[in-house]
């Protein structure tokens, strides 16, 4: 799912917050900051396990939290493939498996 075009503050997304033109206003380290903020709220809000980060401007992110990696930005469509093949297949059992 692409959480980052939800409306966060001020009619800004979750996007906006964290992108390119945030950093540069912020610097890195108060950006790094809201990046963390960002990534546990909406953790929290869907109760994920953990958070995957991509985009260009992740590899500026020194310390990951525990519960959080990095992502090729390819992976969610290679992931939807795979759960969409497995759909078609006759087997009940396979689609509940995800």
């Amino acid at each position: 799912m692409e959480l980052a075009h939800l409306p966060y503050e001020k009619a800004r997304s979750y996007e906006e917050y964290v992108g390119l033109i945030e950093l540069e206003r912020l610097g890195k380290k108060r950006w790094r900051q809201q990046v963390n903020k960002v990534v546990q709220q909406i953790k929290s809000a869907v109760q994920a396990d953990y958070a995957v980060l991509g985009g260009c401007n992740a590899i500026l992110l020194k310390k990951l939290r525990p519960d959080t990696r990095l992502g090729d930005n390819a992976n969610p469509f290679k992931g939807g493939d795979g759960t969409w093949k497995k759909l078609d297949s006759s087997s009940t059992q396979e689609l509940f498996i995800h």
